[in-house]
């Protein structure tokens, strides 16, 4: 029996919508989140175009799971070759990054949220980002129905205020995104479990007496 559209074996395709976008925001140095992918996502696309047509334009595509943990290319670790990665029961294909055109893509659906990164280092070109998925109009799990999130948490470039006139620390704001217009929103909207972000010294030249 085919499966639709949605991922659902025998179905008729009324049971998802599309999700579609793209991401060229310049970000700081390290992993910047791009978005949430929820579960129930099936034939997901994720490409990343290299800038100037280069292999190498220092922008690379990474996964990580709910509990923070990458799926794929964390730690600053990229892999050059195709490989697949696993998400409980299900595979997405990953081509390496020794392309032009990176890419992610799988059938699904997946069960559970994943979280899309770009790492950005060298010369923090702005990357070329493009994703499509299919997530289902509502879930019907354990019995009842609820519907399918349209927002998630992305890391914003802003740090928050220092917590100390001297020898104190910053961390990286969250910012709350509607899914479909991708503009941020008030944070009441996102009800998945906040992704970790980075903590920094700021004010460091002076000295605690």
């Amino acid at each position: 029996m085919r499966r639709d559209k949605c991922g659902i074996c025998g179905g008729d395709g009324s049971t998802c919508r599309v999700v579609s976008g793209s991401y060229n925001e310049r970000g700081s140095f390290g992993y910047n989140e791009v978005l949430k992918i929820p579960a129930g996502s099936a034939n997901i696309e994720i490409t990343q175009h290299g800038y100037g047509n280069q292999k190498e334009d220092d922008n690379y595509l990474a996964l990580r799971n709910v509990n923070g943990e990458f799926l794929l290319n964390g730690h600053y670790q990229v892999s050059v070759f195709r490989q697949q990665i696993s998400i409980q029961d299900t595979v997405l294909e990953y081509s390496g990054s020794d392309h032009v055109i990176e890419r992610i893509n799988g059938t699904g659906p997946i069960r559970t949220d994943i979280y899309l990164h770009v790492l950005s280092v060298g010369n923090l070109y702005p990357p070329d980002i493009h994703y499509e998925f299919m997530v289902p109009a509502q879930n019907v799990r354990f019995g009842y129905e609820t519907s399918v999130t349209n927002y998630y948490w992305r890391i914003s470039e802003h740090w928050s205020e220092c917590s100390s006139l001297c020898q104190g620390q910053q961390k990286q704001e969250l910012i709350c995104v509607d899914a479909i217009s991708s503009r941020s929103v008030t944070d009441n909207f996102c009800i998945s479990h906040r992704p970790p972000t980075e903590t920094r010294m700021c004010n460091i030249d002076c000295t605690i007496k």
